[in-house]
């Protein structure tokens, strides 16, 4: 990412990056979400990852779903039943 934006990495800022990275967090998988993070937002650095991203990496179309769901019925109480949407679960 970084010589797509034509700012590569130096070898010193490499292992700078690395040791910022340890000192982030010793969690491999977490690492590697950082990492990940910066590369999505080409970002040119690294950046703790916010508490709901740790908590929540797994099953996040299933939280949505399931305020879907709630929306849906409450909708429904409501009177503002609408039949015309696409998603069937």
């Amino acid at each position: 990412m970084r010589k797509a934006i034509k700012k590569p990495l130096t070898t010193k800022g490499l292992e700078l990056m690395i040791k910022k990275l340890y000192k982030l967090t010793t969690n491999v998988d977490e690492q590697i979400e950082i990492l990940n993070n910066s590369i999505m937002n080409n970002w040119q650095g690294i950046f703790p990852l916010k508490q709901e991203q740790k908590n929540n990496s797994k099953g996040n179309f299933n939280d949505f779903k399931e305020l879907w769901e709630e929306a849906r019925k409450e909708d429904e109480q409501t009177g503002n039943n609408s039949n015309n949407n696409s998603f069937s679960w």
